[in-house]
């Protein structure tokens, strides 16, 4: 009997094993290897990035006819848009993993593989360029979206209301030593998509740390009314090259 049970705990052990080895690609196959569906995985639910949602437990009857804007607490009635969710993906742009999950999805869509030695060189430099921030800060992307197109366009109005330049109120970085980071900049998407960057110093990110956690100021729509959401980020798990990346 004790064997049997031995056996069944080892079983067990086992297969715990094989499913986080089969999760953590990242660490068993090289970059440039990663499929679609490897960057797809890496950019929207890893370690590196979190998907966070709100959702209105009842119906929502109202969404305001006009943005409020990011940090509003009040709206005017609206349309019936019925039950809904808003969505927000952070992904670590400054951490190497998710760097090479860009990287990789470009590779994959212009057909890297079969360019010439030119144009590879091009565009390794074009990479480089885009995803190479001065000053080597923390860099965090967010991109927001509701499950219903109109929910989705009165959340977007309310952050694209914010004045040019305006890291929004409330929005910092809490670490796990009680320090509450302001973000250096807040630039929102210049082509016009619903998502915008933020930059923390790395200075604030030191030795000792054992999580964080990005607090975004979800804005009023209707019934959903404003709140703080929380995307968290666990250090342990973040080891990459047998070292944290940040």
């Amino acid at each position: 009997m004790r064997r049997r049970y031995a056996l069944g705990i080892l079983a067990v052990f086992a297969l715990a094993f094989l499913t986080v080895s089969a999760d953590d690609f990242w660490v068993k196959k090289d970059w440039k290897t990663w499929t679609a569906n490897d960057c797809k995985k890496l950019l929207e639910d890893s370690p590196w990035a979190k998907r966070v949602m709100h959702e209105n437990a009842s119906d929502v009857t109202h969404v305001p006819s006009a943005a409020q804007g990011a940090t509003a607490d009040k709206s005017s009635a609206g349309l019936n848009v019925g039950a809904g969710e808003i969505n927000y993906i952070v992904q670590l742009r400054s951490a190497t993993p998710i760097r090479q999950a860009l990287i990789r999805q470009q590779q994959i869509t212009k057909g890297y593989d079969k360019m010439t030695d030119a144009d590879k060189k091009a565009f390794d430099t074009q990479m480089e360029q885009m995803y190479t921030v001065p000053g080597d800060p923390i860099v965090v992307h967010v991109r927001y979206y509701g499950n219903r197109d109109q929910l989705s366009q009165y959340l977007d109005s309310a952050w694209k209301s914010l004045p040019a330049d305006t890291v929004p109120a409330d929005m910092i970085m809490i670490t796990s030593n009680g320090a509450k980071v302001v973000p250096l900049t807040y630039v929102a998407d210049p082509g016009g998509a619903s998502e915008f960057d933020l930059t923390f110093p790395r200075s604030a990110f030191g030795a000792g740390l054992k999580s964080f956690k990005l607090q975004i100021p979800n804005p009023a729509l209707g019934d959903f009314g404003a709140s703080k959401i929380t995307a968290e980020f666990k250090l342990d798990k973040m080891t990459f090259e047998g070292k944290p990346a940040l």
